[in-house]
């Protein structure tokens, strides 16, 4: 629905990677991690090298999961790339040519393709993983580290990159953060172990769980996309809860533990003292010299079991905010940049009652709210001064009957699609919205949720299929 060439950036990442860098040649990688007990195709074997969790991972198809780790992914995190080379994964796609995976590139095409062209990006899709190679001078920029490219140059050094992405990585960086403590194994995997002497250990990693006062906060070092990765204490009831589910997540850990990752010291846990006040989401970009340039500051949306949903921004107000988290977003920078880290970032910054900022969370990446930065132009040159970047949404409909549902709000400028895949009894789509003030805001997201839960209307449907079969 909208045409070709409708949203115009005001900068993409093209032009950040190429602030005192004028010779880079790099290749973009948006894919997350699956699930640790999920192999998504022969040759994505389960991560070993650079492990991950995701306690209280829902049920989901695997067809749908890859899409959603790597075409939606690919796509929300790409949109604002700029004319950069894009890899987007398909593993197992040349075992079955009629999987879904390998029919979303028009799909993919169509949203690239509302960008303006010198600002689309260039997509190539890859299922050969073992053999993928890059041109001679390229690097490969990722999300996160990936043991089935860890082969291939990159542009930050996948164990510097997987460190910073740690909680871990954060409790020891010396950046203000609340109190927090590392609760590491003291087992080693250069001997096995016996059943026992991992039930030990897990039982001793996991005593501050059921002994420290409440409240606290609980982490996971590396959570993936699909799992839930903090845990907020407050009762009893929930210190029960948490320590069932993190008994068996530290005995996953300790087995996971093995010669190749345990330089990481991927085995912890993150307990944290609960601080109250208010917490916003900064994103920024790190220069190859240094720089830190400010992208946006916004307002996180969490669920009710503390999953990100969605970031806010106010247009009018990013001056001011800019200027309120200089110094701890330029000290972040800092922190990355000397830690060998050059590209995207956020941040999300508490200010406690006595008015100290606190660094939460630190996303050494491009996070969900980064091309609200610059879509800014787009939307205030329509009026437009509230905007948000939402979830991905499962909607029980096809594109076409999404776009019939909300053709005014797309000819207007102030819906996007910045994701859509066609999985087998839905589609998956990530959506940005915007509105002159917030209580319109409030009512186009709430119009997209109610659209998600029931689906398209038999009138929907209808011109859809008159649209599909020229009725």
């Amino acid at each position: 629905m909208n045409a070709p060439e409708s949203v115009v950036l005001d900068y993409t990442l093209h032009d950040l990677y190429s602030t005192d860098n004028q010779d880079h040649d790099i290749w973009l990688l948006y894919a997350y991690a699956p699930p640790p007990h999920i192999q998504l195709a022969p040759d994505t074997p389960a991560l070993t090298r650079f492990p991950v969790q995701s306690p209280l991972c829902p049920a989901v198809e695997k067809d749908e999961l890859a899409q959603t780790l790597f075409h939606v992914t690919a796509q929300r995190f790409g949109f604002c790339s700029g004319p950069m080379p894009l890899l987007i994964l398909e593993p197992g796609a040349h075992q079955d040519h009629a999987s879904p995976i390998s029919r979303g590139h028009e799909a993919i095409s169509r949203v690239f393709g509302q960008l303006q062209a010198n600002q689309r990006p260039l997509p190539t899709y890859t299922h050969d993983l073992a053999n993928l190679a890059l041109d001679r001078t390229a690097q490969l920029a990722v999300m996160v580290p990936l043991d089935w490219v860890a082969h291939l140059p990159h542009l930050i050094d996948p164990s510097t990159h997987y460190n910073l992405l740690s909680k871990r990585g954060l409790a020891e960086s010396g950046l203000p953060t609340p109190r927090t403590a590392v609760i590491d194994t003291l087992h080693s995997p250069r001997r096995p172990w016996t059943a026992m002497e991992i039930r030990q250990e897990a039982t001793r990693m996991t005593r501050s769980i059921r002994e420290h006062p409440l409240p606290y906060v609980l982490k996971v070092p590396r959570v993936t996309s699909t799992g839930q990765g903090t845990f907020v204490v407050r009762t009893e009831a929930d210190r029960t809860a948490v320590n069932t589910i993190f008994v068996d997540e530290v005995k996953s850990m300790l087995l996971a533990l093995n010669p190749t990752n345990e330089s990481l010291r991927p085995c912890n846990l993150i307990l944290q003292e609960m601080v109250s006040g208010e917490t916003v989401g900064l994103t920024f970009f790190v220069t190859k010299s240094g720089q830190v340039i400010f992208n946006s500051c916004t307002q996180q949306e969490v669920d009710e079991t503390f999953c990100w949903s969605g970031g806010l921004i106010s247009y009018h107000d990013q001056p001011r905010l800019e200027r309120q988290y200089r110094n701890t977003m330029d000290a972040v920078g800092h922190f990355l940049h000397r830690s060998g880290y050059f590209g995207p970032a956020g941040v999300d910054v508490m200010t406690d009652e006595s008015g100290t900022q606190l660094v939460v969370d630190l996303n050494v990446r491009i996070t969900g709210t980064y091309h609200l930065g610059p879509l800014r132009g787009h939307f205030t040159r329509r009026g437009f001064f509230e905007a948000a970047a939402l979830a991905t949404h499962r909607l029980k409909c096809t594109r076409p009957a999404f776009e019939r549902h909300f053709a005014t709000d797309l000819r207007r400028g102030c819906v996007l699609v910045t994701a859509w895949v066609h999985a087998r009894e839905a589609s998956l789509a990530t959506i940005t919205v915007a509105a002159k003030d917030l209580t319109g805001l409030r009512e186009l997201t709430q119009k997209l949720s109610d659209f998600a839960k029931r689906g398209p209307t038999v009138d929907d449907l209808g011109a859809c299929l008159k649209d599909q079969f020229k009725l």
